[in-house]
């Protein structure tokens, strides 16, 4: 069963203790050549672009950051995940090394590509073979999709492959490319960062009620952490570390 570790900042702040976990967790990690970073789009750059520029400079040539999930739209669009991140204008040794999603008129391509690129960061695997990247950093929809993954959608019954494509999200763009719940399951750390009222019901249906209609649910690992924000853990009985 999976334990739920829930944060929740009174102060409205909750930035200063996604930051103290992120230092941690990096801190902690010497086990491969890079500390790999999954990210997500939506509002998460906002949060998480001036953690990352407030790491110690020493740090930054180790991590490495990728999308998980991205829209299949070019990169200079505004709908482009990476493209929110550079926006920020993160420091050289990560933006340069940011990984993209390439071949946007092939989904197939696009999935070859973007997996080879993360191969290429040489994860440690586990014995299915799938990634044990440093941590992943996860939204969540108010309909209860994370990354790319839907509610109801036949990509959460995949069980071989890193990246999938989807050609028919529920929300547009319709054409992504996501990680699948067997790479969600081996990163090291999860962490979902999510905010606002809007969330808090779908929140208290994963957390508390472990209601499986919802991808985040799906997850099966020890534990995940939720940085909230007050509206978000709102109707949660307990707001305190569980």
């Amino acid at each position: 069963m999976v334990k739920h570790i829930i944060h929740v900042d009174e102060s409205e702040d909750y930035t200063k203790l996604v930051q103290e976990y992120f230092k941690e967790k990096l801190l902690k990690d010497n086990s491969s050549q890079f500390f790999t970073v999954g990210v997500s789009g939506g509002s998460m750059p906002n949060t998480l672009c001036p953690i990352l520029k407030r790491n110690d400079p020493t740090q930054l040539s180790r991590i490495r950051l990728f999308p998980v999930d991205e829209r299949l739209v070019p990169h200079d669009h505004q709908d482009n995940n990476v493209k929110a991140y550079l926006a920020h204008s993160l420091p050289q040794e990560l933006s340069e090394t940011f990984v993209r999603v390439e071949h946007i008129d092939d989904s197939k391509l696009a999935v070859l590509s973007f997996e080879k690129s993360l191969k290429n960061l040489h994860p440690n695997l586990n014995a299915d073979g799938f990634p044990e990247f440093g941590i992943l950093f996860l939204g969540l929809g108010p309909d209860g999709h994370t990354c790319s993954l839907f509610p109801g959608h036949s990509l959460l019954q995949e069980t071989k492959r890193w990246i999938v494509p989807i050609e028919d999200s529920p929300k547009p763009p319709p054409r992504r490319v996501t990680v699948t719940l067997p790479v969600l399951n081996a990163a090291k750390n999860v962490a979902f960062l999510v905010t606002g009222e809007s969330k808090a019901k779908v929140v208290k249906e994963i957390v508390e009620d472990a209601n499986k209609t919802y991808p985040p649910s799906l997850i099966e690992r020890e534990e995940i952490h939720w940085f909230l924000d007050k509206s978000a853990a709102s109707l949660l009985k307990k707001t305190s570390n569980q």
